[in-house]
């Protein structure tokens, strides 16, 4: 009655498919647990979801994009993806800005994890860039959500908290 239940999700690797293929595994993910939850015990409007670095981008997509159909798989239910709690440990909310912040790994490069993801180089595909982000222009919020950057990658938790913090105070990010 007040506890909690579990499920880890698999998804497709940015080796293995582009955006937004991963959003819409999360996606399916969360909508078989609301369609299995009078079998699991679940209470299907109480979903929450926390990930880390990529696992964090993922579920900070599904923070922002409930109701965004073009993220949704074909013929879905739009409102049966939405989560009601994220937390979010270090995961990248900015593609385009990932080599702002000190690091030894080249965001930009044409073989970057963040590159295969959308497709394309970074800097040379900023829409698709923009796209695939938590804070991009087509996702508004639609989950309670909690960033943390504890843990994570000095040049992590400096250049992405920054840039996160700058867009609230701005009013451009969720």
């Amino acid at each position: 009655q007040r506890g909690f239940a579990v499920a880890s999700v698999s998804y497709r690797f940015s080796q293995e498919a582009i955006f937004p293929a991963q959003t819409q595994d999360t996606k399916a993910a969360i909508r078989w647990l609301r369609a299995h939850a009078a079998e699991y015990g679940i209470n299907p409007d109480r979903i929450g979801v926390s990930g880390d670095s990529a696992g964090g981008h993922l579920v900070a997509m599904l923070a922002t994009s409930g109701g965004v159909k073009e993220l949704e798989d074909a013929g879905a239910d739009p409102a049966t993806s939405r989560v009601q709690a994220v937390v979010d440990f270090y995961g990248p909310t900015q593609l385009e800005r990932m080599n702002d912040g000190p690091g030894a790994m080249d965001h930009d490069s044409p073989d970057s994890p963040e590159s295969q993801l959308i497709g394309g180089v970074l800097q040379q595909n900023p829409d698709l860039a923009r796209r695939a982000n938590p804070a991009g222009e087509t996702n508004h919020p639609s989950a309670g959500r909690q960033q943390s950057h504890a843990g994570a990658p000095a040049w992590q938790r400096t250049s992405q908290a920054i840039q996160r913090a700058t867009g609230h105070r701005l009013g451009r990010v969720p």
